[in-house]
């Protein structure tokens, strides 16, 4: 079965963020990086990265016969900071931290933009941190991803140039 580009990109963000570990060089460990499910059916967890898909949106269009279709595919990653009561450490710090980890997991690899060969660009955009007041003290924060892709206009299983 074929994929298209843009799930072969997402299999990527996912796979790198999943290996933020401190035996890897970070300076924290991560619970899990998943992508949601319809069916959901996951708890939040300390430490924990959620890959979403934002949108898929065509930016350029060049011609030719097949034209070739240029894509921003948006990512929202979403990470997960919940200390327990007992712990000392500044949410800040333990966000910060996290956040820091989660930039260089995706930016820690030579050419990592162009993730490996699929991609023409990408960009770390905005970081947002969040408190959420649910089940005691909470961080998180969310990092919007942007990968520049193309295909061709009638086949978005394979990348173009």
């Amino acid at each position: 079965m074929a994929t298209p580009v843009s799930e072969q990109i997402a299999v990527v963000v996912r796979s790198r963020l999943a290996a933020i570990s401190t035996t890897a060089g970070y300076e924290t460990t991560t619970s899990g990086a998943i992508r949601p499910t319809k069916q959901g059916g996951f708890q939040p967890k300390d430490y924990q990265i959620i890959v979403s898909k934002v949108s898929n949106a065509r930016v350029n269009i060049y011609p030719g016969n097949p034209a070739k279709i240029e894509r921003n595919l948006q990512f929202n990653i979403r990470a997960i900071v919940r200390p327990s009561d007992a712990d000392p450490t500044a949410i800040d710090t333990l966000v910060d931290t996290f956040a820091a980890d989660v930039t260089k997991a995706l930016t820690n690899v030579a050419n990592w933009h162009s993730f490996g060969g699929l991609a023409i660009n990408a960009v770390t955009d905005e970081t947002a941190d969040y408190e959420t007041d649910g089940e005691g003290a909470a961080g998180y924060m969310s990092t919007t991803l942007n990968v520049i892709y193309r295909h061709p206009e009638n086949d978005p299983y394979t990348v173009s140039a």
